[in-house]
């Protein structure tokens, strides 16, 4: 049995048929994920496209089963930034120039299945459920934000500024400190003496 020889012809077809799946791969890595994974009423929720091949230049978002017109939000063209609405848009809607979808003051209604469209290597759809939680309950974080403005916000005539408040109250307890430590000093030359 005789042996075949790598020619350069062939060596260089495996190398492209090496590189056409390592790039078929990596265009499957699209991946959308709802950040915050289920966001409460009131909040902004951003749709988070990862892995999208640099060569794209046109992103559909749809709402609802499937992919046709009656269901596009909107199409964005990476070459000059514009934006399409479609049948489906709404006016919480923004498209990110990565592809990700914004929707700013989410209520329960904006509940439903998205999905993402690309065109490389053909048509590639990615989908996405967002979950809107309608507890009334605020994030611990939204509590504490609402208290420092309210008491970080100066009024008209506010006064003293917090740094002023602390330098103040530092000085106090170098001073107290100071006192105590002299006092203890004082008494006990008093009662040994002078040295």
């Amino acid at each position: 049995m005789q042996k075949k020889t790598l020619t350069p012809e062939r060596a260089g077809l495996r190398i492209l048929a090496v590189f056409l799946s390592v790039s078929m791969v990596s265009s499957n890595s699209l991946q959308i994920s709802p950040v915050p994974p289920k966001p409460r009423v009131g909040e902004d929720v951003i749709l988070s496209v990862t892995g999208i091949p640099n060569e794209v230049r046109f992103y559909d978002w749809y709402r609802g089963n499937d992919i046709a017109a009656d269901n596009q939000i909107l199409s964005y063209n990476r070459n000059d930034s514009k934006v399409s609405p479609g049948k489906r848009f709404f006016k919480e809607a923004e498209i990110q120039s990565n592809g990700s979808l914004k929707i700013v003051n989410v209520t329960k209604e904006f509940q439903d299945k998205y999905t993402f469209s690309i065109l490389a290597n053909g048509l590639q759809n990615k989908e996405v459920i967002l979950e809107v939680d309608a507890n009334p309950i605020l994030h611990i974080t939204t509590m504490i934000n609402y208290h420092n403005s309210l008491v970080t916000t100066p009024g008209p005539n506010s006064g003293l500024s917090g740094g002023a408040i602390a330098g103040i109250v530092i000085a106090v307890v170098v001073v107290v400190i100071a006192a105590i430590v002299g006092g203890v000093y004082a008494f006990k030359f008093n009662k040994s003496g002078p040295l």
